[in-house]
């Protein structure tokens, strides 16, 4: 709801996307879980992709953590950084986000 706030009186602002994303990673991660044990243990082969969901549940929300806590405080209060000294910060954050996403979605896979 805070993003969608934000997103609809400020759209240029990236803390309102940042919130809007991180609430779809976490929706994401727990309607995974409730389909993926939906369709392969409770109700067996009632559901497509049960197993691609619960998959996808144990990843997503990292991706949507790591925006919150690197993006956030960085970009805070008008969307960007304090100083141009900043930019390398947010380019390892979110190569870190990637690079962590990627990791823990391989491990799960495996």
């Amino acid at each position: 709801m805070v993003g969608a706030l934000i997103v609809s009186h400020r759209p240029e602002n990236p803390i309102g996307w940042i919130f809007c994303a991180a609430a779809l990673f976490q929706a994401l991660s727990a309607v995974g879980v409730e389909y993926g044990t939906h369709a392969l243990v409770t109700r067996p082969g009632s559901l497509p992709l049960g197993a691609f969901m619960l998959w996808l549940a144990e990843w997503i929300w990292a991706a949507g953590l790591g925006l919150i806590q690197v993006f956030l405080p960085l970009l805070f209060p008008n969307g960007r950084p304090p100083s141009h000294r900043w930019w390398p910060v947010a380019w390892l954050g979110g190569l870190s986000i990637g690079l962590l996403s990627g990791h823990v979605s391989l491990l799960v896979w495996l």
